[in-house]
């Protein structure tokens, strides 16, 4: 079963509607911005989140309270952490390919090409600055 996960720059109080999105015709991506993270879900968060706070392998969780659940099948609607975003936000663009290679050391990310990967890094950091820049969170959504 795969799980597809997207951020969504949104208030908390969105939670339910951003959960919609998938399941009706009501709501649509376009509603808020933001970013498709296929092949990227909780565990390689995690690492990001231990190399962008320098505990190494220390990963932790980097979601906060569960706002939005469905049914036990989802979808998933989480806040990330703000210090976590806030990390993101403040990586230097010359930083990136160093903390991509160290995030491919993760036994999730190492198939993943470094280009690709540091690719992806910056649409993420660009994702959390443009969220810093709204004043709002970014609510995770998880389908499966």
């Amino acid at each position: 079963m795969s799980i597809f996960t997207d951020w969504l720059i949104a208030t908390e109080a969105e939670a339910a509607s951003v959960a919609m999105i998938d399941s009706t015709q009501e709501r649509s991506y376009k509603d808020w911005p933001h970013l498709a993270l296929q092949g990227i879900g909780l565990m390689e968060f995690e690492h990001l989140a231990a190399i962008v706070r320098g505990d190494g392998d220390n990963a932790r969780a980097m979601v906060g309270e569960l706002l939005h659940q469905a049914t036990e099948e989802g979808p998933f609607v989480a806040a990330v952490d703000p210090a976590f975003i806030d990390g993101l936000a403040a990586l230097a663009d010359t930083s990136l390919s160093n903390v991509a290679t160290s995030w491919q050391q993760s036994d999730y990310l190492r198939e993943w090409p470094l280009p690709e990967l540091t690719r992806t890094l910056g649409h993420i950091v660009a994702f959390a600055r443009r969220s810093r820049q709204a004043e709002k969170a970014v609510l995770q959504l998880m389908t499966m």
